[in-house]
């Protein structure tokens, strides 16, 4: 009911009863969405910085896909609404209950925006995050990038059977973290770091451990399925598949932790 009321009380703020043309609007909502490209079922807007991206669904199955097709440009589509933003820093992604799909994609292994948030609510939701090839690429993302500048990806999908797929290629940046939730149910969950490699040159073999990517999986409870596969040892897995009769494949060569479930 709350989304609803704000949805409505958004259309009545950039829709004067006097006027009939779509198109982008701008309009200020509690200090939050400057603005307002389209919304029927899905909305896109972005915050008063400038910089962040938000995208909110309802409670209807949302379809939701992102593409980075510059260094900080994006392509939006959600729920059949093309739209593109320039100078991104942040995206946030709500599409509340539904059985909603959101798919995100770095082409040519561009870097992801820095921040990437995705919760999808309650429903049986799917979720892909890709990285692409970097080889070829006449600006090739900087194999030293320090982690702290390197994308901090969340997903949570909340109750529901739920999939997520993040795949990177070897090529530089990584991430700097990314956590995964998906709450109670029969879920499945792939993470691919460094499927390929396209390096001319391997990552340091000596990297400290603070300065490694952390990824974090907590499944919750249901039977599920976790399929983990790191090409190379700098990387930091905590897995947490909670109660059920689960599945948990990890290939992987450095620190690990797997908290089992009962």
């Amino acid at each position: 009911m709350f989304r609803r009321d704000w949805l409505s009380r958004l259309w009545n703020a950039c829709h004067p009863p006097t006027r009939r043309a779509r198109g982008s609007e701008r309009c200020g909502v509690a200090g939050e969405v400057l603005e307002l490209r389209q919304y029927l079922s899905a909305s896109v807007g972005l915050a008063r910085d400038g910089h962040t991206l938000i995208i909110r669904g309802d409670d209807a199955d949302n379809h939701i896909t992102i593409t980075q097709d510059g260094r900080r440009g994006v392509a939006v589509v959600a729920d059949g609404v093309a739209s593109s933003f320039w100078g991104i820093d942040q995206i946030i992604v709500e599409t509340g209950a539904g059985h909603d799909v959101v798919d995100v994609e770095s082409v040519e292994g561009l870097p992801l925006i820095r921040s990437l948030n995705i919760d999808t609510g309650a429903g049986h939701d799917r979720v892909s995050v890709t990285v692409g090839d970097p080889t070829g690429l006449a600006d090739p993302p900087d194999p030293d990038m320090p982690t702290d500048q390197m994308p901090v990806i969340r997903i949570d999908t909340g109750a529901g059977n739920d999939v997520v797929d993040v795949e990177t290629v070897e090529g530089l940046p990584l991430i700097r973290s990314l956590n995964i939730n998906t709450g109670a149910g029969n879920d499945r969950v792939s993470v691919a770091v460094g499927n390929r490699n396209v390096l001319a040159d391997p990552p340091d073999p000596d990297m400290p451990t603070d300065q490694m990517p952390v990824i974090r999986i907590d499944t919750g409870a249901g039977n599920d399925v976790i399929d983990v596969r790191l090409r190379r040892n700098q990387v930091l897995l905590d897995i947490d598949d909670g109660p059920g009769n689960d599945l948990v494949r990890v290939v992987v060569g450095g620190p690990t932790s797997i908290n089992g479930g009962t």
